[in-house]
C-alpha cells in the first residue's frame, strides 16, 4: 500500500513537471509584453516632419532647418542564432513636392526581451519588455557610451501628434536635466501597433548675462545649442 502511494506521488509530480515544461516552451504573446508598440515587418514605413533649431553664440536668431524623413523596413536577414534582423532605409526630402533620397541604413531587431535599434552603426536598446510603468534600463548597454538609464512613463495613455490621436502610447525618457544655465532633454514616444511617433532632443545653454552685464540667470534666454523635434505625419503599417 505504501509503495502504491509513493508511485502515485512520483507519477503526479512528473505530470506537473511535464505540464510546466510544456507551458514554458510556449512563445510569449508579443501583444502582452508590449512588442506591438514597435511592429516590424518588411514594407512598413513611417514618415516624419523634422525641425532643427540651431542656436549660435554669435547670433540671437536660431537657424531653422526643416525636412521630412521616412523610416522604411526594406529587408530582413536571419542570423546564425535564427534571430531576424530587419534592415531600415531612412529616406530624406526637403518637402512633399520632392522625391525621397536614401539618407542612411539602420537595423532593428526584437528578441521579445528588448527592442534593439542600430542608428549610424550604434546600437541602442529602445524598449525593454515587458513594458512596465517606471521601468528603467541602460539604453547604452550594447555600445561603448556611458551608462544612460532610460525610463518608461505614461504607459498606455492616449497621445495626440499633429492630426493623429493614438489610443495607447508609451514615453521613454532618455535624459531630463534642467538647471538655471542649461537644459538637456531627450525622449521618444511609441504608439501601439504603429511604432515611433515622436522624438525630442534638446541640448541648450542659457545666457547668464547680457552685453551690458545684466543678470539673465533663470530667464531662459538661449545662448547656444539645438532643439530637435521629430513628429509623425504619415505611416503604412501592416
Amino acid at each position: 500500500m505504501f509503495s502504491k502511494k509513493i508511485c502515485f506521488l512520483i507519477f503526479f509530480s512528473l505530470l506537473i513537471l511535464g505540464i510546466i515544461s510544456c507551458e514554458s516552451n510556449v512563445d510569449p504573446n508579443p501583444n502582452l509584453i508590449g512588442a506591438n508598440f514597435y511592429p516590424i515587418q518588411t514594407g512598413n514605413y513611417i514618415d516624419y516632419e523634422i525641425q532643427e533649431l540651431n542656436y549660435q553664440v554669435v547670433s540671437d536668431i536660431a537657424d531653422t532647418v526643416r525636412y521630412q524623413l521616412r523610416e522604411l523596413v526594406f529587408d530582413s536577414i536571419i542570423g546564425l542564432d535564427n534571430e531576424i534582423t530587419y534592415i531600415i532605409r531612412t529616406l530624406r526630402r526637403e518637402n512633399a513636392q520632392q522625391t525621397w533620397e536614401i539618407d542612411s541604413v539602420w537595423q532593428v531587431r526584437n528578441d521579445l526581451t528588448r527592442l534593439i535599434k542600430t542608428e549610424s552603426n550604434v546600437p541602442y536598446i529602445k524598449l525593454s519588455f515587458p513594458l512596465e510603468e517606471g521601468k528603467e534600463w541602460d539604453g547604452n548597454a550594447l555600445n561603448g557610451f556611458d551608462t544612460t538609464l532610460y525610463q518608461m512613463k505614461d504607459l498606455a495613455l492616449p497621445l495626440q501628434i499633429n492630426t493623429f490621436t493614438f489610443d495607447r502610447s508609451v514615453k521613454v525618457i532618455h535624459q531630463d536635466d534642467s538647471t538655471a544655465v542649461s537644459l538637456r532633454r531627450s525622449n521618444e514616444s511609441f504608439a501601439e501597433n504603429i511604432g515611433l511617433i515622436y522624438k525630442e532632443r534638446i541640448n541648450i545653454s542659457y545666457k547668464t548675462q547680457d552685453e551690458s552685464g545684466n543678470n539673465l540667470v533663470g530667464q531662459g534666454v538661449i545662448n547656444f545649442g539645438q532643439i530637435y523635434t521629430q513628429k509623425v505625419i504619415n505611416y503604412s503599417i501592416q
